[in-house]
């Protein structure tokens, strides 16, 4: 009997949404806790969708201005072990918003996380806002996300995850995934943190040192590896 693997669906947004009913529509009852406010910092839940089991981090992104208040050695942390709790390839990315989605989000979590192998689906509570389907979406639902038509919306849902998921995404080593998206996301976050290229190489090797455990000697060099491809 062949083994079934999780399907792991990532769920974003900015900072100030919360994504908590994304989740009990998609399948999880007991997904109470506030979502997670801090970007990469990531919740796992499990649920079972159309009798396939699937994976589902809740994560934030950007917030709307793009200006963060955001420590480059928490922001780093939280995507090496964002990167490290996932378990093969991502099936699928569902992005919540409240009005029009952020470019620099898409670019975050769909080019850079995901390396644009993942359909995304977008959530908008205001559909009126949305002018047109943004490049690279698969799929736009309008779900007011208030609770009064739930079993509504939970079937619009499930019905798009199912149709959305991935079957075969690359699957790509975690330590991979997390080098590739520092670099290609480097720049984007130093702009809107407002971190110094000093502050990012710093929290960067203390990223290795400290959660991968790497000897200082090695943590600086791979530090220093990345810093150079980001200069290029």
């Amino acid at each position: 009997m062949p083994i079934m693997v999780p399907r792991n669906i990532i769920i974003f947004g900015a900072p100030t949404i919360d994504r908590r009913f994304v989740l009990k529509l998609a399948g999880v009852p007991d997904a109470n806790s506030p979502s997670p406010a801090k970007i990469f910092q990531t919740q796992r839940h499990s649920s079972v969708i159309s009798k396939q089991q699937c994976t589902l981090y809740d994560t934030a992104g950007l917030n709307d201005s793009d200006v963060l208040s955001l420590e480059a050695r928490e922001a780093l942390g939280n995507l090496y072990r964002f990167t490290h709790a996932l378990s093969g390839g991502i099936n699928l990315l569902i992005y919540v918003v409240h009005d029009q989605p952020s470019p620099n989000n898409l670019k975050l979590f769909r080019d850079y996380l995901c390396r644009q192998d993942a359909p995304l689906i977008l959530i908008t509570t205001n559909l009126n806002h949305l002018s047109s389907k943004p490049d690279g979406v698969s799929h736009v639902l309008g779900l007011p996300l208030d609770g009064t038509d739930a079993e509504s919306d939970k079937v619009l849902l499930q019905k798009s995850i199912t149709r959305h998921l991935k079957k075969n995404p690359e699957v790509i080593q975690p330590m991979d995934r997390f080098e590739r998206t520092a670099k290609e996301s480097w720049k984007l976050l130093e702009k809107a943190a407002r971190w110094t290229l000093a502050e990012s190489r710093n929290a960067l090797r203390d990223t290795f040192m400290e959660d991968a455990f790497f000897s200082e000697e090695y943590a600086k060099k791979k530090c220093g590896d990345i810093v150079e491809y980001i200069k290029k």
